[in-house]
C-alpha cells in the first residue's frame, strides 16, 4: 500500500524534492493561509518536536496493544485486522473532530499536554484489559467476533480520537505560525516518529521489558522532549 501510495504521488513528491512549491487551490477562501499563498519562514526543529513525538507515542502504544489484545482474546490475524480497523477509523474520526473544534494556537502547553494524556491513557487501557482477562473473559472462553469489535472500539476510542485531534491541531496551527501548509512536513516528522519508536520497541525493548514498563518508559521520554522542546523555544 506504501509503494502504490508513493508512486500515484510521484510528481508531488518529485515537485518536494527539486524545492518547488506544491500549491493547492482552497475551496473555502478562509483556508488560503493552510495553501501557501505568503511566503514562508523557515520552520525550526522545536516547532516538528511534537509532531515526532506523537508518531512515536503512537506507534508505540499500537503495537504494545496489539500484543496485549492478542493476549486477553486469544486472537490471531482476524484479531489483529479488528483492532486496526477501528484504530484508523477512529484516528480519523478524532482528525475531523481537529477541523470542527478549535484550541486556541496561542496555547503552546496543549501539544505537551495532550502528549502526557496519551500516555496515561495507554497505560490505563493497558490496566483494563489485564482485568478484563481476568475477570470479564475468563480463561479457557472463546470471545466472539463482536465482543472484539466493541470492547476494542471502546478502549482504544479516547486514544485514537486524542491522537488523530492532534495531527490535525499541529497541522493547521503550524501552517498558520508559519503562514504556508505544512502538513507534508508534520506528516513527516509524524511518520519519522513512527519508525523510531518502532524501531526501538520491536528489536529492543519487547525482549527486555513488560507492556507497562515500555509504556514508562515512553512517557518519561516524551517528558523530556517537551522540556527540550521548551528550552529550544526559549
Amino acid at each position: 500500500v506504501a509503494i502504490f501510495h508513493f508512486l500515484w504521488h510521484w510528481d508531488y513528491y518529485l515537485k518536494l524534492l527539486k524545492g518547488k512549491a506544491v500549491h493547492e487551490k482552497p475551496e473555502d477562501p478562509g483556508e488560503e493561509i493552510i495553501t501557501g499563498s505568503e511566503p514562508a519562514r523557515k520552520i525550526g526543529f522545536a516547532s516538528l518536536v511534537p509532531a515526532f513525538s506523537l508518531g512515536f507515542t503512537a506507534l508505540v502504544t499500537q503495537i504494545v496493544l496489539l500484543r496485549e489484545f492478542l493476549t486477553v482474546f486469544y486472537g490471531n490475524e482476524l484479531v489483529i485486522g479488528i483492532v486496526l480497523s477501528n484504530w484508523m477509523i477512529i484516528t480519523a474520526l478524532g482528525a475531523i473532530l481537529g477541523r470542527k473544534i478549535s484550541i486556541r494556537p496561542g496555547t503552546g502547553a496543549f501539544p505537551g499536554q495532550a502528549l502526557i494524556l496519551l500516555n496515561i491513557i495507554a497505560i490505563l487501557v493497558v490496566i483494563l484489559l489485564n482485568v478484563m482477562k481476568n475477570i470479564v473473559f475468563q480463561p479457557g472462553t472463546q470471545v466472539g467476533i463482536y465482543h472484539v469489535l466493541i470492547t476494542s472500539a471502546i478502549l482504544l476510542m479516547p486514544f485514537c480520537l486524542l491522537s488523530g485531534y492532534l495531527f490535525t491541531w499541529l497541522s493547521v496551527t503550524l501552517s498558520k505560525e508559519y503562514k504556508t501548509n505544512m502538513i507534508h512536513k508534520i506528516y513527516a516528522a509524524e511518520s519519522a516518529g513512527s519508525v523510531a519508536g518502532g524501531i526501538i520497541v520491536s528489536f529492543l525493548l519487547v525482549y527486555f521489558l513488560k507492556s507497562l514498563q515500555i509504556l514508562g518508559v515512553f512517557i518519561l521520554i516524551n517528558i523530556l522532549m517537551i522540556l527540550l522542546t521548551r528550552q529550544i523555544r526559549e
